[in-house]
């Protein structure tokens, strides 16, 4: 049996001595190769498996790419004193836009549970198609002449700015979401 001093003698550790300069650069380089690779593997095994080569798990939800908005809605007082509401939303089809505006029939209305509620406004809906025309939205009701109007008749919360279309089935809400939304009644909302 081998004694641990009958081993052979290991030489000493020798420094490098360059011979040229072109040794010494391939030396340093070497080095310079070890220490990048021992750095990157320590940042490589930080993270389990399901991250390697993506995004770090503490920075996932910040560079998240932000879902596209599709409708957006504001409440503002004109110029003239009124209290109007400006919507868009954009499908397939092309791009809505709503101008809802009071009426001279317009009157404020207390609901059962004390919501005030402002009766007899008027929205415009106008769609513009992808060949850039723009073409008003033709409400199937008639009115007493029996001409189809771009008119659609609209119920707006007081207190929240919110516009119910009824006979469109849709609502817009400048509260809603950042920029507002519109979206279907009782649907979930879409931006």
């Amino acid at each position: 049996m081998k004694d641990f001093f009958d081993a052979p003698y290991e030489q000493p550790y020798q420094p490098f001595k360059p011979k040229t300069y072109g040794d010494f650069k391939n030396h340093l380089n070497k080095i310079e190769t070890k220490n990048r690779k021992n750095n990157l593997m320590k940042n490589y095994n930080k993270y389990p498996t399901s991250f390697r080569g993506g995004i770090a798990p503490e920075y996932q939800n910040q560079y998240a790419p932000q879902p596209k908005k599709k409708s957006g809605c504001r409440a503002k007082t004109a110029k003239n004193g009124k209290f109007v509401i400006n919507g868009w939303k954009a499908n397939k089809a092309g791009l809505y836009s709503f101008f809802a505006t009071p009426t001279k029939h317009t009157d404020t209305v207390s609901s059962e549970r004390g919501r005030q509620w402002l009766t007899g406004y008027v929205v415009e809906i106008k769609v513009r198609r992808s060949n850039g025309m723009t073409y008003p939205v033709l409400n199937p009701k008639k009115d007493a002449k029996g001409n189809a109007s771009g008119l659609w008749w609209a119920l707006v919360d007081k207190m929240t700015g919110k516009v119910i279309i009824k006979d469109c089935g849709l609502v817009m809400n400048p509260a809603g979401g950042v920029g507002g939304v519109v979206a279907r009644i009782g649907g979930k909302p879409r931006r």
